[in-house]
């Protein structure tokens, strides 16, 4: 519509306008029914409910939002602030940035260590090992028939037989899982001595105690970030994780580290839920 002052033009545009509105109204209420009637609700929902509830959600949203910006624009004023620091520090103190280049290295190397050991514990945990280990499950299938046994009866001997290989493979595994374990927390130890005797360097060197402590906070803020990094991208590993896990073909055949029982029996009578529940303890055994 073109701009008019015309006081009946813009009568019949507004009632057209609003008509409009009553219209859309009417078409959402009439949908909102068909929705309920498909998927009724024991308590009837009216609209003056559903009004107050979307402005509840909207306050909800627009608070965190506001919280998050807030915290965000703290996060980067006090960023702002220790690179100006540091930036002045350097000025004076020359030497201070290549230290400071070093320190940073050696956290980040580090961080990435701790990175690889956390996400093997959470593959520990969601009994999803690595590839490797079920290629190790692989390597010792072929010692099957070399297992000793001494029982005459051919269907007992093989139940023996099944039950050794399932020790022997659940060790080695968890063995292999120890060993990497410890092969990590060496590398982080070694980094942080690294890390240590790269910072006293540096305060030899500095000989002002001021400068050498806001350096030190300096590297704890940015230690604490390189970890947030790493916790932050969790989630999105555990979503692929599992995606990876249903997808699986050997989620079901492979050996595990976790306890759980076996059997003297040539297969397994129970479902899932039974054998994770006999999995929980001796004591959740009713015989």
């Amino acid at each position: 519509m073109a701009k008019t002052n015309n006081f009946i033009l813009c009568h019949e545009f507004l009632i057209d306008y609003i008509q409009s509105i009553k219209w859309n109204i009417e078409l959402c209420v009439k949908k909102l029914s068909e929705q309920i009637e498909l998927n009724p609700f024991d308590e009837e929902i009216s609209l003056e409910n559903i009004d107050q509830n979307l402005k509840i959600f909207v306050d909800l949203q627009r608070s965190y939002l506001l919280k998050s910006n807030y915290n965000q624009l703290n996060k980067f004023k006090v960023n702002i602030e220790n690179n100006q620091i540091l930036k002045d520090m350097i000025t004076y103190y020359p030497l201070i940035d290549k230290f400071i280049q070093e320190l940073l290295n050696i956290r980040e190397q580090q961080t990435k260590i701790w990175e690889q050991q956390l996400l093997l514990e959470i593959r520990v945990y969601s009994k999803f090992l690595p590839q490797e280990y079920d290629q190790l499950e692989e390597m010792l299938l072929t010692f099957d028939t070399c297992l000793p046994s001494n029982n005459n009866n051919p269907l007992e001997r093989h139940i023996q037989i099944q039950n050794q290989h399932f020790k022997i493979i659940q060790e080695a595994k968890r063995q292999w899982l120890n060993l990497s374990m410890s092969i990590y927390e060496l590398e982080l130890q070694t980094y942080e001595q690294k890390y240590q005797e790269t910072l006293n360097e540096l305060h030899i060197n500095l000989q002002n105690e001021l400068c050498f402590s806001q350096i030190n906070e300096y590297m704890i803020r940015q230690t604490k970030e390189l970890k947030q990094q790493i916790i932050n991208k969790i989630p999105a590993y555990r979503r692929k994780l599992l995606r990876n896990y249903q997808r699986s073909s050997s989620k079901q055949t492979t050996i595990g580290i976790s306890p759980e029982p076996y059997l003297d029996l040539l297969s397994n009578p129970f479902n899932k839920h039974e054998w994770h529940y006999l999995s929980l303890g001796k004591c959740f055994v009713n015989i």
